[in-house]
């Protein structure tokens, strides 16, 4: 639980999500007061003295919610096994939970779970996972993250201030031309350009705008 703070605010962590949040004290009574979380929608009890409690009318919000980045934070090893997923198409291999919000997190950028899976928390209505707030703050972390590592279709990887024309097959690393290595198949044949840096097979990089093609391109399915 948190405290209440000198600027009269009692703080509190979403136990679905860990998000961080303040509400005025005099808002709380002694018996507590009821909310929705605006991260990921789980239905909210809270406390005087900081504690947060999940009512049982938990339920994914609209998708329409904009996206709150979770509370900068170490794991916390405490925190409840709240939220269950499974993959859009049926897999016996992948377990649905119950798992940690750190849990999910490690799952978004092992590319384990993704936008489409479905989700769901404390035996809520099963949503796509893009749907809470809290796990689409997940995705954007993890396509920035792609985007600093990787680059993207508007800046090489290790040189960002240019435009790439290539991406390796490989490493899946966006490259300038000074990125890229000429071995004709044949010699003195036609241009063959591959990844300077682990030596793999480039395709052209497509111009075509639009955030889905930009989004699946860094993830290597576009």
């Amino acid at each position: 639980s948190e405290r209440t703070n000198s600027m009269g605010m009692v703080t509190f962590r979403c136990p679905a999500c860990q998000t961080a949040f303040g509400v005025p004290a005099e808002r709380i009574t002694p018996t507590g007061a009821g909310g929705r979380c605006r991260a990921c929608g789980a239905s909210l009890s809270v406390f005087p003295d900081g504690r947060a409690m999940l009512r049982a009318e938990d339920a994914p919000v609209a998708p329409d919610v904009p996206p709150q980045a979770p509370a900068a934070a170490g794991p916390d090893l405490a925190a409840p096994r709240i939220w269950e997923v499974r993959k859009r198409e049926p897999d016996p291999d992948f377990p649905p939970g119950p798992f940690t919000a750190t849990e999910v997190r490690d799952l978004i950028f092992r590319e384990a779970v993704l936008e489409d899976d479905l989700a769901r928390i404390t035996e809520g209505d099963w949503a796509p996972a893009r749907s809470y707030p809290a796990l689409a703050a997940l995705f954007a972390e993890y396509l920035q993250s792609l985007r600093t590592e990787r680059g993207h279709a508007r800046a090489c990887a290790l040189h960002p201030d240019r435009q790439p024309g290539w991406r390796c097959l490989k490493c899946h690393l966006y490259l300038c031309a000074e990125c890229t290595r000429n071995e004709p198949i044949i010699a003195g044949g036609a241009p063959h350009y591959v990844c300077a840096h682990c030596g793999g097979e480039t395709e052209e990089v497509k111009r075509a705008g639009g955030l889905k093609g930009l989004v699946g391109g860094i993830l290597g399915r576009g």
